[in-house]
């Protein structure tokens, strides 16, 4: 629905005390931002969306317009500026397109956070870092398997530390947890991992319907809160409904 619509999104740094322009060179920050720029989905990523199952039922398989739509789809440029000690970035354009820079912008910022901070970090340092997050992590994971029945998956990429990190995490999980680590949101890596990729739906599809829906006033807006989950429900077969 409404893929075409022109929106903005914007980067807001809300921990005052984190410097990231003294921690991220801008140079580096715009390399990576143009590189992902650049991409577009290839092939084989095309193949697996297709096929992508959720609860064991596919989800885009016959929708070739969304296929073709994501063939196409190619990021719109941003706009970064250093304020202070930290950045303002935006990037506005399409909404299909533009939406993919959520996950991009902040993947790319937080890998370039731990690569700075690993930086002053000796090759002791990095290794009792990770081998103290493994531990903790392992442990963890041991006592969920033999003291509970949870079930859980893993919300990473624009959240994680590092893609090396988010895949050893979830690498650990897969052996520990089995069948009970049920899926991945990173898509890639549920891919090379062989687990359903999974996510939210979050508050992206109601903040824009919710703009939309200003311009008629207060009780169009109260109605549109209502009118997101009919909406986009039958594009997803009743699956993908967990909201934040």
């Amino acid at each position: 629905h409404f893929p075409d619509v022109e929106v903005t999104f914007k980067l807001t740094v809300r921990a005052k005390n984190l410097p990231l322009a003294l921690i991220i060179r801008e140079e580096d920050l715009r390399r990576e931002l143009d590189h992902a720029q650049g991409l577009m989905y290839d092939e084989s990523e095309l193949a697996y969306i297709s096929g992508l199952r959720v609860d064991g039922k596919v989800m885009f398989g016959a929708s070739d317009e969304y296929i073709e739509r994501l063939r196409q789809s190619k990021l719109p440029p941003y706009k970064l500026e250093r304020v202070g000690t930290t950045y303002e970035l935006e990037f506005t354009g399409n909404w299909f397109d533009v939406s993919d820079w959520e996950m991009y912008a902040l993947a790319i910022i937080n890998e370039l956070k731990s690569r700075a901070i690993a930086a002053h970090m000796s090759d002791v340092e990095l290794n009792v870092y990770y081998s103290r997050a493994t531990d903790r992590q392992y442990t963890n994971l041991v006592t969920l398997r033999d003291t509970t029945s949870i079930s859980f998956m893993n919300f990473g990429l624009r959240r994680h530390e590092s893609f090396w990190w988010e895949k050893q995490a979830c690498e650990m999980a897969c052996e520990v947890m089995d069948a009970r680590f049920t899926g991945i949101s990173t898509t890639s890596l549920a891919m090379e991992l062989a687990k359903e990729a999974k996510g939210t739906n979050a508050h992206e599809l109601i903040m824009v319907i919710m703009a939309l829906a200003s311009v008629l006033g207060p009780e169009a807006m109260r109605l549109a809160l209502h009118d997101v989950i009919p909406k986009w429900e039958p594009l997803f077969h009743g699956r993908l409904l967990v909201m934040l």
